[in-house]
């Protein structure tokens, strides 16, 4: 088993402010709350950029993605969630989560059912195509999991070669698992990470292919049940995403994201939910 020390394996970017360009911020008579829901209303437009519900930043988020995001006692919590609601005073704006299967934040987006996705989501080139990143907010990599039990003796794909591999449907780690599984290794995918470990802990699955810091926040709480074996250094860099059409928004998000990172306050959430930076 390797060691997941998280100060050493969690990768990301704190030191990523230079110069601002300071981008004037509309004005919304709304106090700044956070609240969460299942349903929003139609497509609206304030400031120059669209919103879902005027004064609000309606967000999207898949609630079974601990430590980004995730209900613990009756209330929305996680590191994104976090990170999002600090951002959104500076905009003048309140927050709404919605609470939405991963394999759907993009249709979900698409049908104006919110603003943003925050949802660990990893940029990529297929991705851009459909829709606007902001500034990445986090690194990471990937990983492969398997019951603490059998930690030493599967240690990597290879070993997995005739088993099944868990993942979940329309994520890196999806894609990952299926170019460098071994060419007898089945992949059995999940619409969440519940269902997902749940399998594994069972058996009804070998082992889980994972964001590294979706996979370490779930066996460090887990110790004797489940053990990252393998972290792949992918180097992904996870961000919102926007609309194609809502330009305004995304400039907005990431002139809030550059303030948070010049004020310590994204260190400060960072080291909350991961442990002080090197």
């Amino acid at each position: 088993m390797i060691d997941v020390s998280l100060g050493d394996l969690v990768r990301f970017h704190p030191y990523r402010f230079l110069t601002v360009t300071v981008i004037v911020l509309f004005s919304v008579t709304s106090a700044c709350s956070s609240s969460k829901s299942t349903e929003s209303n139609a497509a609206t437009s304030a400031g120059g950029q669209k919103l879902v519900t005027p004064g609000t930043l309606t967000i999207c988020a898949d609630f079974a993605g601990p430590p980004f995001a995730f209900e613990e006692n009756g209330k929305l919590t996680g590191f994104e969630v976090e990170l999002v609601d600090a951002m959104a005073p500076s905009m003048n704006l309140a927050t709404n989560w919605i609470d939405t299967p991963f394999d759907s934040v993009f249709s979900a987006l698409d049908a104006g059912k919110c603003d943003v996705i925050a949802s660990g989501l990893s940029i990529t080139d297929e991705r851009k195509k459909h829709v606007n990143f902001t500034d990445a907010t986090f690194y990471a990599d990937q990983s492969l999991v398997v019951r603490a039990k059998d930690a030493a003796v599967t240690k990597n794909l290879a070993d997995l070669a005739g088993k099944t591999i868990g993942a979940q449907a329309g994520t890196t780690g999806q894609a990952f698992a299926e170019k460098n599984k071994a060419a007898t290794t089945s992949i059995k995918l999940f619409p969440g990470d519940d269902a997902m470990f749940a399998a594994l802990g069972a058996g009804e699955i070998n082992a889980i292919v994972q964001d590294f810091p979706f996979s370490h926040y779930r066996a460090s709480k887990n110790p004797n049940e489940f053990a990252v074996v393998q972290r792949y250094p992918t180097g992904e860099q996870y961000a919102m995403a926007v609309a194609k059409s809502n330009t305004a928004l995304v400039d907005k998000l990431n002139t809030a994201l550059a303030s948070l990172e010049a004020d310590g306050t994204y260190n400060g959430i960072y080291n909350q939910w991961f442990g002080a930076t090197n």
